[in-house]
């Protein structure tokens, strides 16, 4: 998709924007714990939801953007929980910069919003050690 790529660096708990080999962005994400891994390897955005939700965990995502063939994990924001009158009590956000998802890639809002709308279907994902 037009010399766009991801890079996820899980050491330094980075995501990079790069378009046409140049990094147009680097922000922090907060990855996979020691007991639930980010999978390393090469692959591409499978879908584009606009706010996905997880069962197992009872959350909501938004920005969400599948990576692994099967779908199950993606880059995403904050996870949140629902409220009662409507609002939303965010997960994790002093976790950003450091691992402690389930495997999946969190971003803050603005950062999810942006890399949602920056990056087509099938944008290439590369994730490293």
């Amino acid at each position: 998709p037009s010399g766009k790529r991801i890079v996820i660096d899980l050491s330094d708990q980075q995501l990079k924007m790069v378009e046409n080999n140049r990094v147009i962005s680097v922000r922090d994400v907060s990855t996979g714990k020691w007991s639930t891994p980010t999978p390393v390897g090469e692959y591409k955005t499978r879908n584009k939801i606009q706010t996905a939700y997880s069962k197992p965990y009872n959350l909501y995502m938004e920005y969400w953007m599948a990576f692994t063939n099967d779908g199950s994990y993606g880059l995403h924001s904050l996870p949140y929980w629902r409220l009662a009158g409507g609002g939303k009590l965010y997960e994790g956000g002093g976790h950003l910069g450091t691992p402690g998802s389930h495997g999946c890639i969190r971003q803050s809002l603005d950062e999810a919003k942006s890399l949602f709308a920056w990056a087509p279907v099938g944008t290439p994902v590369i994730i490293t050690k």
